[in-house]
Parts: C-alpha cells; structure tokens; sequence
C-alpha cells in the first residue's frame, strides 16, 4: 500500500560500520508510476519520465531525495522488510504529497529538520 515504509540492508556496505542497529535504509513506498501521475499532478513534470506500470519508492541517499523504482531496491540490497501504517487515506494523501515535494532535495547529512545547513 502506498506509504508503507522498507527497511533494507546491503551486507557489505561501508556505512554498516557507521550506522549501528541492523536495518541500514528507509524508504517509502510511493506505489505505481500510473498512481503517482494521476493523484499528484502538480508534480507532474518530475514524474512523468516513470514508467506506468512500474512500483516506486522514495528515498534520500547521499546524492539527495529520489524516486527508485521497487526493482532496483531489490537488487541492490540482501534483507528487505515492510512496514505496514494504518494511517487515513487523505493523511497518506498528503504525507506523499509533502514528500514528492522534497524531490531533488540535497540529504540532510545532520539529521536536522529544523536546520538549513546540508
């Protein structure tokens, strides 16, 4: 379901050395390209290069916050889990919305939502 969240690790990742705990990574579960450009059509233009049939998720890696299609999470880590929320559907609405609205935004390497500094 849209918004579920994944937990990933990859085995011989440099950052498992820095980042304690088991699961390395989350990302959000955003659903289909088709979905996405049907309800979030303000953001049109940064989706409308994904493909329709395609599931996505949204993620902020060192290069910044991105869109990954489900397959290329897969292939690139060893464990996966999901996370189900039970949240409404307009909370979840707009839970995305507010996320698609940070695309290519730098990664916040302090981990401060109150800060500017990247």
């Amino acid at each position: 379901m849209p918004w579920d969240i994944c937990v990933t690790r990859r085995d011989w990742a440099a950052t498992n050395m820095s980042i304690p705990w088991f699961w390395k990574h989350m990302s959000m579960y955003i659903w289909t390209g088709d979905y996405l450009k049907n309800t979030y059509w303000e953001y049109l233009s940064e989706l409308i290069d994904l493909n329709n049939s395609e599931h996505y998720i949204i993620e902020a890696v060192g290069t910044g916050v991105r869109i990954s299609s489900m397959s290329e999470l897969l292939q690139h880590n060893d464990y996966l889990a999901i996370l189900r929320t039970w949240f409404s559907d307009k909370k979840i609405k707009r839970s995305i919305s507010k996320t698609l609205s940070e695309l290519n935004s730098e990664y916040d390497f302090t981990f401060n939502y109150y800060s500017d500094i990247n």
